[in-house]
This record gives C-alpha cells, structure tokens and sequence, in this order.
C-alpha cells in the first residue's frame, strides 16, 4: 500500500490521511476497514496551534509513506515512533532502522524535508505526533529570549532533528497512549501529558550547543553528516577515528565534530558508544548471547570497559539487566 502526504494543517492532514486508507471520520476518529487491517487513529485540538494525534495501526499489506518537501509549511511536527516492532526510514539518501529503543525514535522535520517509510506487513504502528507552529511557541516564551527551536524554525531553512524517547518521555507518551479521549477529565490529562512531553522534548533542544545552528549547514553538508553516521551505525563494532570520518566526510575534524553535534544533538563519540548498547541491549533481550559474548560482539576486548560503558548509558550493569528480563 503507497500514501503520500506533507506537513500541511493538522486537520486537513488527518482528513487526508484517512480518505488514503479508505476510513471515515467519526468525532476526530477513524478505524480502518476490515480489509486494509485493524487499529484507529484519533486527533485532538489541544489549543490554538497545538494538536495531538495518535495512531494505532496493525496493515494486512507492506506500507510505503512518502513525505513530500514542500516550499513553505506554517505546522512543525514532532513525531514519536513509540512501536517496539521497526520500520526503514530514508532521509537524504541515509537510511535507517527505527524503534522505541532506537537512538532517533522521535524526528522532528521541518516542511522543506522529504523523507520515505517502509513498514512491513503485519506489523504494529504506533506513532504519537505533536504539531506545533511558530505562533504557539512565541505565545509561549516569556522574556526577551528565544529558544534555539524558535530560532531553527524561525530561520525557515531546511532542518531535520532526531531525539530519543528518555525514561520521562516515554512515562507521558504511554499515559497517552492508553486514555481515552471520550470525556472531560481524559481530555483534560491529554493536555497536562502533551505540555509535558513538549516541555521535556524542547528541553533536549534546548541543551545542544546553540553556536552550531543545525539550519545554516547547507545540504551537500547535511549529506555528508548522514554518511558518517550511517558509518557509525552500520559498523559499531570497529573502531572510528576522527581524522578518517573527517577525511570520509571532505571536511575537518573540528567543523566534522561541530556540525555532527549540531544535526544530532550529541557528539561522534557520544552517537558510537550509544549505538553500541543499543545493540548489546538487543543482544541481551534476545537472550541469546551471554553477557561477555555480547562485549566481544560489539568491539570490546575488555569486559570490565563494557560493563562500564553500559552501567553510565543504562544506569545497571549488563549482568543486572540480563537479569531483569526474566
């Protein structure tokens, strides 16, 4: 099954969006005919400029998503992927895994970016999106000061930021997840969740470096950033150099580090060393793998580095959380 769509109103978004799996629109609800698959999708207005949508969706068929770049957009979306099952996303020619355990679970694109998703057959889809646009952000800065988001979307220049859902972000996007938007008090909690989220989410924008402005790098640079990650992702267990990524990437090694910081919000090698226990959290809860075989796997020869690494990013030891999952 092929759609299409863009960053346009939310409403309209939803409405289009619908009509392009054959579903009706019942009270800012729709479920899917018997014969696309199973699950719903609702939207709700919280506020002038700010809506939450949720879908919940399980196809019979493989689905490709294509969103199309368009000249100018006034609605910015922060879309959640929150499904532990994967599904492929291609952004400027990088393409990428993504889950709620992933390191780039939550995107959030400006208009002017065109990206594509593959989701298989079967598979559970689970997406959580906040929409916001630059008038609600600016009702809501006080002072004199803009944040570096407002900045970003104010620049209108093309821009694609990933974050990871934290402990505390999931614990709200969850609580959405599971109410029911049906009465008074469940609407009322939707809105205390939404800002909430937003608050942790902006939060995270807020803490990376506002010297290196993510929409002044140009595309050919935004491109090359792209590589050196896919590298870092696709070989997590070797070892990376700088001076190599930067020589891979036609830059130096200090404008490599700065912009690579700058798009992902965390350094070269912040991004390997997280690639990394993700792939031994992976390992662990396949339960296949014992602890040191999972060390070895991911490029550690010495498990007492390993364990340490993964206690800082995890807060226990590999060890205790093997444990956990039983």
């Amino acid at each position: 099954m092929n759609i299409e769509f863009s960053s346009t109103n939310p409403i309209d978004f939803f409405q289009t969006f619908a009509e392009q799996f054959g579903a009706e629109i019942d009270k800012n609800v729709f479920t899917l005919p018997k014969h696309i698959g199973s699950g719903s999708g609702i939207l709700l207005k919280i506020e002038d400029d700010l809506f939450f949508n949720i879908y919940d969706l399980q196809l019979n068929t493989p689905l490709s998503a294509h969103r199309k770049a368009v000249s100018y957009g006034k609605y910015y979306p922060i879309i959640c992927w929150f499904s532990s099952e994967q599904m492929e996303q291609e952004t400027q020619g990088d393409r990428k895994i993504i889950s709620r355990n992933s390191p780039y679970s939550i995107f959030f694109p400006s208009p002017k970016i065109e990206s594509n998703y593959l989701i298989p057959a079967k598979s559970r889809i689970i997406i959580l999106t906040v929409t916001i646009t630059k008038d609600w952000l600016l009702r809501n800065t006080s002072g004199n000061s803009k944040s570096n988001i407002l900045n970003l979307i104010e620049s209108n220049k093309p821009f694609f930021i990933y974050e990871e859902i934290s402990f505390s972000m999931g614990r709200y996007l969850k609580k959405l997840k599971e109410l029911n938007s049906g009465d008074l008090v469940s609407v009322i909690q939707i809105r205390s969740h939404v800002l909430n989220f937003l608050a942790l989410f902006i939060s995270a924008i807020e803490r990376r470096k506002s010297s290196t402005p993510t929409s002044n790098i140009n595309h050919l640079d935004v491109e090359k950033l792209f590589i050196v990650r896919q590298v870092l992702t696709s070989q997590y267990s070797e070892p990376h150099e700088i001076k190599t990524l930067a020589s891979e990437a036609a830059m130096s090694e200090s404008k490599l580090q700065k912009l690579f910081k700058g798009v992902f919000g965390i350094t070269i090698y912040q991004y390997a060393l997280k690639v990394r226990i993700e792939e031994a959290k992976r390992m662990l809860e396949s339960k296949r793998f014992t602890v040191s075989e999972v060390g070895y796997e991911i490029g550690y020869t010495n498990l007492s580095h390993f364990t340490a690494a993964f206690k800082k990013q995890v807060g226990i030891n590999p060890k205790q959380y093997l444990l956990n999952l039983r």
